[in-house]
């Protein structure tokens, strides 16, 4: 196990720090302060050289020249919130609109922008990095102020457990985070070796907007049934890209349980991905800017459908749904909701 932080820029007369943290099989994580941000995570190959298995950028600034959130910790509230307002205890909140009418990911000023404190832990078992930040309403227009921590450890196993925690809340608020990241398990620019299982009997219908409607429709017989292990491309293509919540549980989970798997039949690489909430986003960025160049394709643009993005959450908008889980955080109340990567390679 070992752990090495270096500074790597500044921004709001703060540092930027790059922490990485590697395991006794050589696996590798990097986060970045800035949006708690998983930057890296390398596989070792069988010629030992490292695979880069997510999106990112060398440069922490290239990060807030898209619009894509790669690796990023989202929130307060991932997704969409319609009309950017909720009602609760016969109290209407509104928040900051920043996709039209409606709140995406937290607002503009969400978590993913902001820039982190952080702490680092090594023991025999697992070696983890914890950011640590202060959210207050004045900076992101979310009702009630709160602190916020997220854990990213990484055990021998193999396993990349990231460890929400929110705290010390000073009013009514709602809080419903998780990691923006996106896989791509191969050396290509595409996911044609890419299989995906997802444990899911219904999809949320969207409205034009990609708002939900409030109803649940049964994935069979359609593009979105992943409930056996699927070739991915050729659904991604027939469907004309994917930016869809699945129900991976009931109401209420309060129990982290296997979610979906993604794997790369050439190489073997796999992920198993776990989660403690009943819903996981999929995202196959099928419009793209031009000149964005992430930090695993060495010099090349990114493509389209390059990668895809796995969000497990409470599902979207759930505090305008009745049946969509509990995303309500009372004052002086606490929360903690978890999300795993289990790296795997099915060749070794």
């Amino acid at each position: 196990m070992k752990i090495s932080c270096e500074i790597i820029g500044k921004v709001d007369s703060g540092d930027v720090s790059k922490i990485s943290m590697e395991n006794n099989n050589g696996v590798v994580i990097s986060t970045l302060t800035t949006g708690a941000t998983l930057q890296e995570f390398l596989v070792p190959t069988e010629t030992g050289a490292l695979k880069n298995i997510v999106l990112g950028f060398s440069d922490f600034e290239d990060y807030y020249k898209n619009n894509l959130c790669a690796g990023q910790s989202i929130g307060r509230v991932a997704g969409r919130i319609g009309k950017a307002s909720y009602t609760h205890n016969m109290v209407l909140y509104s928040l900051p609109k920043n996709e039209g009418e409606n709140c995406l990911h937290g607002g503009p000023k969400g978590m993913q922008v902001q820039n982190w404190n952080y702490v680092t832990n090594l023991t025999e078992e697992y070696v983890e990095t914890k950011f640590v930040r202060r959210l207050y309403s004045s900076v992101d227009g979310f009702p009630g102020d709160m602190s916020v921590s997220i854990t990213y450890r990484l055990n021998n196993s193999n396993r990349l457990s990231i460890f929400f925690e929110a705290f010390d809340v000073t009013e009514s608020t709602i809080f419903n985070p998780t990691n923006h990241v996106y896989f791509n398990l191969s050396d290509k620019q595409d996911l044609s070796s890419h299989e995906l299982q997802i444990y899911s009997d219904y999809r949320l219908e969207l409205d034009s907007e990609l708002i939900p409607t409030g109803q649940k429709i049964n994935v069979d017989g359609t593009n979105y049934d992943f409930r056996k292990t699927t070739d991915l491309l050729p659904r991604i293509e027939a469907n004309n890209g994917f930016d869809d919540a699945f129900v991976v549980g009931g109401e209420t989970c309060d129990h982290v349980k296997e979610v979906a798997i993604l794997h790369d039949k050439e190489s073997g690489d796999g992920i198993e991905i776990f989660s403690n909430r009943n819903g996981l986003v999929i995202f196959t960025m099928d419009d793209i800017e031009d000149n964005i160049y992430f930090a695993r394709d060495k010099g090349k643009m990114a493509k389209r459908r390059e990668a895809i993005a796995m969000e497990a959450q409470t599902l979207p908008d759930a505090v305008n749904h009745k049946g969509f889980g509990d995303i309500i955080l009372d004052k002086g109340h606490s929360v903690n909701y978890e999300i795993g990567f289990q790296y795997f390679n099915s060749s070794r």
